[in-house]
């Protein structure tokens, strides 16, 4: 993903659309017969569900395969991948919070 300096001209629109290509259509390498899931949220007490820009990646290629805003109540689902491992990124879209990341990430039968 980007890197973001004082004076360097913001390449995140480029880098969105060519990310929107890749994720354009699911890769048969990456199919299978399982989900991810799992949630977004700001910690507290008690936690604050918030929706959120989640990314899924293979963590064998390093490519992103898919991606989706969680819901309302903060859930994410990705359906039809294959067992992993993945890695989930959470990018906060308001600049308050750094990208979270989950790591070896195994999906669940479907």
């Amino acid at each position: 993903l980007p890197t973001y300096a004082p004076g360097r001209r913001d390449m995140s629109v480029r880098h969105d659309r060519q990310l929107n290509l890749t994720l354009g259509s699911y890769d048969k390498r990456f199919s299978g017969m399982f989900l991810v899931r799992g949630t977004t949220a700001v910690a507290g007490q008690p936690d604050v569900p918030v929706s959120r820009l989640t990314l899924l990646i293979d963590k064998l290629t390093k490519l992103p395969v898919r991606k989706k805003m969680s819901s309302a109540d903060g859930t994410y689902r990705f359906d039809c991948v294959r067992y992993g491992p993945w890695a989930v990124v959470a990018f906060d879209h308001t600049g308050e919070y750094n990208a979270v990341i989950a790591d070896n990430i195994y999906g669940e039968p479907m």
